[in-house]
């Protein structure tokens, strides 16, 4: 699997709800990124684009499994990530609640 973190990007590599993508690199903050997420089986389950050197992308309507996160920008940075989406268990849950 592809790493989740770079020396310009890092990404959540367990996701429950949220996947957080952080640009480290000061020289990418003003930059448009466009990304997609592409299941084990090849096929595209989101795509979008952001600028910023932080967001929030909310994936609680995809099925649990491995994924595959790519990011690009306009110029020449090409991002390519691995991630497992995930639901907790019932304990996790009721850890989590109290």
């Amino acid at each position: 699997m592809p790493p989740t973190v770079s020396s310009d990007v890092r990404i959540t590599d367990i996701v429950y709800d949220f996947l957080i993508v952080e640009v480290l690199n000061p020289c990418l903050q003003h930059h448009s990124f466009f990304y997609t997420i592409i299941n084990a089986n090849n096929q595209i389950v989101r795509k979008g684009s952001f600028s910023g050197i932080w967001v929030q992308l909310r994936l609680t309507h995809i099925k649990e499994g491995n994924y595959q996160f790519h990011l690009k920008d306009n110029e020449e940075y090409n991002f390519v990530f691995s991630f497992k989406k995930s639901t907790p268990s019932f304990e996790k849950l009721s850890l989590i609640m109290h």
